[in-house]
């Protein structure tokens, strides 16, 4: 399992793609242990939120280039991400709590999970805008419709 303090050894890029890869492998799914995954998911996040802005901070008292601004547009989708697993996170509380409305809370669920997969996604195509990127990997499988959640990627398989 991947944690914050692992990202520090990666370039930018790097982190990017190997939380993109965590999130994608830990799925999160309704119960405790999908509480604790969610929470380690918005600890990842948050860590390449810090580590982006502040490379972009330390780049930028050098120079203004390519590099700061895609470091910069990264933030965004990643705060994205941040805001849909903040929603995920209320309905598995929920969803925990209690038993009524399983199937409509479960769809709501994959729904944040998807979009914050896609918000990381965002993300990574941002930080490759700089100057001496390589396009960004394939994008993994396309975000399930709202209205077959049941198809979600983040479904157990």
């Amino acid at each position: 399992m991947l944690e914050p303090e692992d990202l520090q050894d990666f370039t930018s890029a790097g982190a990017m793609n190997s939380v993109l890869v965590e999130v994608q492998h830990q799925r999160v799914v309704p119960g405790r242990d999908g509480l604790f995954t969610a929470t380690r998911h918005i600890s990842l996040i948050s860590a390449l939120i810090t580590r982006f802005s502040g490379d972009a901070q330390y780049l930028s008292e050098h120079a203004v280039d390519r590099t700061v601004h895609a470091l910069t547009a990264a933030c965004r989708p990643l705060a994205a991400a941040q805001l849909h697993y903040a929603y995920a996170l209320n309905v598995l509380v929920m969803l925990h709590a209690t038993s009524t409305d399983t199937q409509e809370r479960e769809g709501e669920l994959y729904r944040h999970l998807d979009g914050a997969v896609k918000s990381l996604d965002d993300a990574r195509v941002a930080l490759f805008q700089s100057p001496n990127d390589t396009p960004p990997p394939s994008r993994g499988p396309a975000a399930a419709p709202a209205q077959a959640a049941c198809t979600s990627t983040h479904r157990k398989r």
